[in-house]
């Protein structure tokens, strides 16, 4: 009897939290001004929300290549030639919370949240 109670305290508990977390990662809708970088440079500033027909573009460094596919509301990497390609299978950018990276060519894509103050630690 004691274990069906801790099993449905348990239960409830994890459905609550999951909920929680999920209202918390979704609440906000995205901006649509997005920012590219590399090497921590902003190269980009594009408004999805303007966005009326899909186009590519390269991002080129001394590190390699990424080629960004943006459309309407949406921007994903599809093509890079790092080794690992985890911002290929990342997909589309959806939230600031999980923003695209590609770490070997140091590439973000990222929600422009206007937020301009600097770290103190990392600068």
């Amino acid at each position: 009897m004691k274990n069906k109670v801790f099993i449905i305290i348990f239960a409830t508990v994890l459905a609550i939290t999951g909920t929680v977390s999920l209202y918390i990662m979704h609440r906000h809708t995205p901006q649509s001004i997005v920012l590219v970088k590399s090497d921590n440079k902003i190269i980009r500033r594009i408004d999805l929300a303007a966005v009326t027909s899909p186009y590519e573009f390269d991002v080129k460094s001394d590190y390699g290549y990424n080629t960004v596919y943006v459309s309407h509301n949406s921007i994903k990497i599809i093509d890079a030639d790092c080794p690992d390609k985890i911002c290929i299978s990342h997909g589309e950018l959806k939230s600031n919370y999980s923003p695209i990276v590609c770490l070997p060519h140091k590439l973000t894509i990222i929600y422009d949240d206007g937020n301009t103050d600097i770290d103190v630690i990392a600068n």
